[in-house]
């Protein structure tokens, strides 16, 4: 408890204690707990912490010696002769991972948040040490850069760009047998922990130093004349439109796993909107060649049930369904003499269910499942790759615009905000003052790839410090959120939440009635579905489209949109906070059952191949408008939709 007061800095209610660290207690003796814990810490401590009726804080008007703080504080500003033994006093405050070896029993909040924290003070110390090495190097000291480079290796000891520095450092300052034997040793562990051999750029450098030429080398850096480049993979997945944005150790690490052959099953876990679909497509692309048949995506985000999962698999692989094989069994078939990376994204809502999962490893010995899911399979075959927010800087910098900017392009979180916001300002660089918002922004977003983003698209209407300064008080607001979410997906709702804040009352009433549809949707099924509006429907879309909240698709002459998942989730929460869920749900039903019914006759005709593929765009709704049906023994609605989807179904094999 005084830990968390302390390090947190600010007040608390005494449910949000409660919560952290008795929340799987019953909330009397949650409180019970907390009212015994709160009268020994008195006991102990006294006036230093400050208990009133409706909340407890660490009281910072004692003296007090924390060394969290002052680790932060001594690096709050950037190095100079006259800050440098304050940076040098507080990285020496570091001596292990934060609360190393401390563990508080049945208290999984309070555990996340430790986790959280310990991830923040490692990151911060890592970067520390970089500007602080980086700094002695220009200020001449080599010995110093040195030391600090040697500390920065025995926390990451896979960085290999610390590895480069650390070796030309030795180079210059005459210790060349060093130098190389650095070498030898960054090619140890690059091998060992990630099971790759040093990039060209490493292999360059010490080439350089065998060859004497090192006196010519005028930078840390040595510049490969010639990129090595790969034949194209074989693929039947996506390609993202923009490219991926850090990760390069999560990648090296799942290249690693999809390398063995003992490792057929990998789950790609981590909180709505932090990457996992992007990273697996970035590993199919990068890994397909190593299969005869390449890779496959296949998206579960709109099926419902995994009774459904062999279709998709099958439709992601272009084999029809046919004969009196179920399912189950055609995907066995079709599978077994195939080596290939099967990509499975969005399994999450399908747990328990791993039936087929299991199916596909006993009896397709050549296929490598990658998984993506915000919860592990819990299989025993399984291998967990688990997914944290992209790296940002531990501080602004403050310097020329072009060192800031170059920084800020060495940090992934950063580099992914800038990137965003030029694709609405071309020409946009950073101030100062811009800088250091920027970075607050991606140190309160924890990194998260969904959130840089939704919060980058502002940079249309507000300045950056006016993204920075909202985004704050907006997380101010979900400090005490639910005890069973993680803290990394409350910072995500609260961003989702600011988002929706800015929007004006007709477009939040038509997010949130959006979150009715499962997958895509048309124009047409929202204006009856969600209808009607204060304001055009089009209009309406297009500014949501704006904001990123919706994203719009053009598949031949028509338009579809859809909701992100996590985007769909909140909206769908206002929804039934608002009172809306039935009557929405209703029209859903009304208007798909319609759709249906229209289509029946229409399947035997003519225009047989039109309403086919009318029907399949709009099944996944179709589903889910069925499964609302059976919830409700709508038992009209149920015998009205199967059959009209009965040919349908018989064609496609959707039994």
């Amino acid at each position: 408890m005084l830990y968390y007061l302390a390090v947190t800095g600010r007040p608390h209610t005494r449910p949000t204690l409660a919560g952290l660290l008795w929340g799987d207690q019953p909330e009397a003796a949650a409180r019970t707990s907390l009212s015994k814990c709160l009268s020994n810490l008195h006991d102990l401590v006294g006036d230093a912490v400050l208990i009133e009726r409706q909340t407890i804080a660490f009281n910072r008007n004692q003296p007090y010696d924390l060394d969290s703080e002052g680790f932060l504080a001594g690096i709050a500003q950037p190095p100079t002769p006259e800050t440098i033994r304050s940076w040098q006093a507080a990285l020496a405050l570091y001596r292990g991972d934060f609360l190393e070896g401390f563990y508080v029993r049945d208290a999984p909040d309070f555990e996340q948040w430790v986790l959280t924290q310990r991830a923040y003070y490692r990151e911060a110390v890592i970067n520390g040490l970089h500007t602080l090495a980086n700094f002695c190097n220009q200020q001449g000291n080599l010995s110093q850069a040195i030391s600090h480079n040697r500390r920065l290796l025995t926390l990451e000891p896979w960085r290999e760009e610390a590895h480069r520095q650390l070796m030309t450092r030795l180079a210059r300052s005459g210790q060349r047998a060093a130098a190389l034997a650095q070498f030898e040793t960054c090619r140890r562990v690059l091998a060992e922990e990630l099971a790759v051999e040093p990039d060209a750029e490493t292999v360059a450098l010490v080439e350089a130093i065998l060859s004497g030429e090192f006196d010519t080398v005028t930078s840390d850096k040595v510049k490969v004349a010639h990129p090595v480049t790969r034949s194209p993979p074989h693929l039947v997945i996506p390609i993202p439109p923009t490219p991926l944005i850090g990760r390069e150790r999560e990648l090296a690490e799942l290249g690693e796993l999809i390398s063995n052959p003992q490792c057929r099953l990998i789950t790609i876990t981590g909180p709505g909107g932090i990457g996992k679909t992007r990273l697996a497509l970035a590993v199919a692309a990068e890994h397909s060649e190593k299969f005869q048949q390449g890779a496959v995506f296949v998206s579960l985000a709109s099926i419902s049930s995994a009774q459904f999962l062999p279709q998709a698999i099958l439709g992601a692989l272009d084999v029809p369904l046919q004969g009196t094989l179920s399912p189950q069994q055609q995907v066995r078939r079709t599978l077994y003499n195939q080596e290939q990376l099967l990509v499975l994204d969005n399994y999450e809502h399908l747990l328990p269910d791993v039936e087929l999962l299991l199916d596909i490893l006993h009896h397709a010995p050549e296929i490598t499942l990658l998984v993506t899911s915000r919860e592990r399979l819990a299989l025993q075959a399984e291998y967990l790759s688990e997914l944290t927010g992209l790296a940002y800087p531990a501080h602004p910098f403050l310097s020329s615009k072009v060192e800031s900017v170059t920084n800020l392009n060495s940090y992934p979180a950063s580099q992914l905000f800038l990137q965003r916001v030029r694709q609405i300002q071309p020409r946009f660089m950073p101030t100062n003052i811009e800088v250091a918002a920027l970075v607050q922004i991606c140190r309160k977003l924890d990194g998260i790839p969904l959130a840089i983003e939704l919060a980058a698209v502002h940079a249309r209407i507000l300045p950056i410090e006016q993204i920075a300064a909202r985004l704050d008080n907006s997380l101010n607001l979900l400090t005490a959120g639910s005890r069973t979410a993680p803290p990394r997906h409350q910072t995500l709702r609260a961003t989702i939440d600011w988002s929706y804040d800015l929007l004006g009352d007709a477009e939040r009433i038509l997010l949130r009635r959006l979150s009715v549809f499962a997958g895509r949707f048309s124009l047409e099924a929202v204006d009856y579905v969600c209808g009607p509006f204060p304001a055009a429907l089009f209009d309406l879309m297009l500014q949501l489209v704006d904001k990123s909240l919706v994203l719009v698709n053009r598949d031949g002459d028509e338009m579809h949109y859809r909701l992100l998942d996590t985007i769909r989730e909140y909206a769908y929460e206002k929804l039934v906070a608002a009172g809306e869920k039935a009557h929405l749900r209703l029209n859903h039903l009304n208007f798909f059952t319609q759709l249906a019914e229209t289509a029946y006759p229409k399947l035997i005709g003519v225009e047989q191949g039109h309403w086919l593929v009318q029907v399949e765009r709009a099944h996944d709704n179709l589903r889910f408008a069925l499964s609302w049906a059976f919830e409700q023994a709508l038992c009209v609605e149920v015998l009205r939709l199967t059959g009209s989807l009965g040919y349908f179904w018989d064609i496609h094999g959707y039994w």
